[in-house]
């Protein structure tokens, strides 16, 4: 049984995806030691690293990380982890604003207000179009980079 003493250690892991079979495959990588796996197309190096990484199950063998077996791990805990972080920044996130606007509640809404009591309709009104401007410009700037339109249309143009 390979060990590598606080590396990753596969013993024996054998996997399965159709008529394709994996293994028996037994490796250490030692910490700080690099492993490249090489072969033709269709011998199974994708199908091994997932396997090790667990988006494959596996059929037998064992996974250990720093001598802890990692080979039954869920692959939620990962989106467990994940959510507990945005949680956490989230909350510290509201706080903060729950602070700002406790001491300094000149919020925009606020301030369109006092424009109006100030100076009236006219000011107010523009002012409201122009807050609304930069945030419907705001929105849909972050929804093209989130669909991905602006990279693919930058790639296309610069690759």
């Amino acid at each position: 049984m390979p060990t590598a003493e606080g590396g990753l250690a596969v013993s024996d892991l054998t996997g399965q995806a159709g008529s394709f079979r994996l293994g028996p495959v037994s490796l250490a990588i030692a910490p700080g030691q690099v492993l490249a796996v090489l072969g033709p197309s269709g011998a199974g190096k994708t199908m091994l690293l997932e396997t090790i990484a667990g988006l494959r199950p596996h059929r037998s063998g064992r996974v250990t990380l720093a001598g802890t077996d990692i080979t039954t791990l869920p692959l939620g805990l990962r989106g467990v982890l994940t959510g507990a972080v945005l949680v956490y920044a989230r909350s510290i996130s509201e706080f903060g604003a729950v602070v700002i606007i406790a001491y300094y509640p000149a919020t925009a809404p606020v301030q369109i207000y006092n424009l109006f009591l100030q100076s009236g309709l006219t000011q107010s009104a523009a002012a409201a179009v122009v807050l609304l401007i930069v945030t419907l410009s705001t929105f849909l700037v972050f929804r093209t980079l989130a669909s991905g339109r602006l990279l693919t249309r930058i790639n296309r143009a610069y690759g």
